[in-house]
């Protein structure tokens, strides 16, 4: 149950910082995620969280290259 409270917060804070970052700050969004998850690093409840390599790679890895391939043009593939 923690774990799901420790994500589900993650994922607040990430929705909260893309809608600020558009509004009120003029840094790019990536700094304001760096920024906060400095932040967040320093709470106790994520002090000892770890994340499994291979959950990353399926949940994130896949989906960004999936998204590029999309976009890509075949001309430029084929070189």
């Amino acid at each position: 149950m923690l774990n799901i409270i420790k994500i589900l917060s993650l994922g607040i804070v990430i929705v909260l910082a893309h809608l600020l970052g558009r509004r009120w700050f003029k840094v790019p969004l990536p700094f304001i995620l760096i920024g906060l998850g400095i932040l967040f690093s320093g709470f106790p409840l994520y002090l000892n969280l770890t994340f499994n390599p291979d959950l990353f790679t399926f949940l994130i890895i896949a989906p960004l290259m999936y998204i590029e391939t999309k976009g890509a043009s075949r001309y430029w593939i084929r070189g």
